[in-house]
């Protein structure tokens, strides 16, 4: 439907919009640690040794590090949200299942009825 439709859109409006305000924070982040330590991430690596771990290799494991922990708090987060339309459907499908019993279980008195009725009339 037209409603549909535009709530989709909507959600991949705001999806994009949330991914281009990321890469736009990345790159503040970045120029900023440049300007900072005078190091660039994008070229950066860990010092093989402790003994050569400068104070830029911090602020590089930090932002590092906290990028890793975005990058999970989103995948926790989607995978939270694709966990709660499952349980959705589930207890949707259970709702249906319980009246489908019932629905069942009326028809197989009914049937055991005609059937007592027609075994009566037969005797």
């Amino acid at each position: 439907s037209a409603q549909h439709f535009k709530v989709a859109r909507e959600a991949a409006y705001l999806s994009v919009k949330k991914r281009s305000i990321t890469i736009a924070v990345q790159i503040y982040e970045e120029d900023k640690l440049e300007k900072e330590t005078g190091v660039r991430l994008d070229g950066w690596s860990l010092p093989a040794e402790h003994k050569d771990f400068q104070p830029s290799d911090l602020a590089c494991v930090k932002l590092t590090l906290k990028r890793k922990d975005d990058v999970l708090a989103d995948t926790v987060a989607r995978k939270d949200d694709a966990l709660a339309r499952k349980n959705d459907v589930i207890a949707s499908k259970d709702d249906t299942i319980t009246k489908l019993q019932a629905q069942i279980e009326a028809l197989n008195n009914a049937l055991t009825d005609r059937e007592q009725v027609g075994g009566l009339a037969e005797s």
